[in-house]
């Protein structure tokens, strides 16, 4: 390639290249796979990706929050766990609950007012749980500690509380149900 690049090849390279059998990849990963067979080539080149939020992903209720989130992530993730919880609690009719133990009661005990249209109990109380764990792991610690956290760790905390917000909309009201 480096004879190439320069123009430099003979008439024997390119008699070689001629008669050379070709082989094509036939998956799309086949073509990227080899710089990705370690981690290397991701630390030496994460510059090279975008730091931007996916907007188009970004559920609508948070949206202005995403807008804000360069400018300041720790206020824009505290105020959509914030916004998340007072959803859940107007939805589900628990208005003396906050914390994990209201996302525990609306969402993932078995007669929780707010369930989703799953296969089995257990997908459902998994995704409840999903609420109360990442609240537990992510805004319980922000909320009694400064939180001083590279971008990349922020902006994926901002996407799980979105996930949340994701998940809760697609949730019904228990008696909708029985209808």
């Amino acid at each position: 390639m480096k004879k190439l690049n320069k123009a430099l090849l003979s008439s024997t390279d390119v008699e070689n290249i001629s008669n050379s059998r070709y082989v094509r990849p036939i998956q799309i990963y086949e073509y990227i796979y080899a710089i990705y067979e370690n981690l290397d080539y991701q630390k030496n080149n994460n510059h090279y990706y975008s730091n931007e939020l996916p907007y188009h992903l970004i559920d609508s209720r948070i949206f202005d929050l995403a807008l804000k989130f360069k400018e300041d992530p720790n206020s824009a993730i505290m105020s959509a766990f914030t916004r998340l919880e007072d959803i859940v609690r107007k939805r589900s009719g628990l208005n003396h609950l906050h914390s994990t133990e209201l996302f525990k009661i609306a969402l993932s005990e078995k007669d929780s007012p707010l369930t989703w249209n799953s296969i089995s109990i257990g997908e459902t109380q998994a995704k409840g749980r999903l609420f109360v764990n990442i609240y537990q792991a992510f805004r319980n610690a922000r909320a009694h500690k400064e939180a001083d956290l590279p971008y990349s760790k922020l902006t994926r905390e901002f996407l799980l509380v979105n996930e949340l917000f994701l998940l809760e909309s697609e949730a019904i009201e228990r008696k909708e149900i029985t209808k």
